[in-house]
């Protein structure tokens, strides 16, 4: 990494489901990672098992330099940058709002009453 290169958080796509192969790997080399989970029932042999699951399959937030991913992406082929499909530009996230949602995609409990829904700073009810 060079010296005066920050980190940012790209999102990312990876092929087949192997977001949490991914994240493991990443894990393994000390690179900061996340992936949005959420607890699920499902049927295995006639009995329900709750499992931790990822919300969005194939999606993974990856905080690291633009040339360490670099370097990354060819080391792990499946992994591929998200774009916008207006502009065509990589998708990364700020420190600010990646940390926020973190703060509210990283709860796991169930009983949490959680809304995605918010106003934004301007849209106040005086201003509505």
């Amino acid at each position: 990494m060079f010296c005066c290169e920050k980190t940012q958080w790209f999102a990312m796509r990876v092929t087949y489901r192997r977001e949490l192969d991914v994240k493991n790997l990443l894990d393994q080399q000390g690179v900061s990672s996340f992936i949005p989970m959420h607890y699920v029932i499902r049927m295995a042999k006639k009995r329900k098992v709750r499992e931790l699951v990822p919300v969005v399959h194939n999606l993974i937030f990856i905080h690291i330099t633009q040339t360490d991913m670099k370097e990354l992406k060819k080391d792990i082929p499946y992994l591929q940058y998200m774009t916008d499909s207006r502009s065509g530009e990589k998708i990364i996230v700020p420190d600010g709002q990646m940390r926020d949602f973190i703060a509210v995609a990283g709860t796991y409990d169930e009983h949490l009453p959680v809304s995605y829904t918010h106003l934004r700073a301007h849209e106040t009810k005086a201003n509505l």
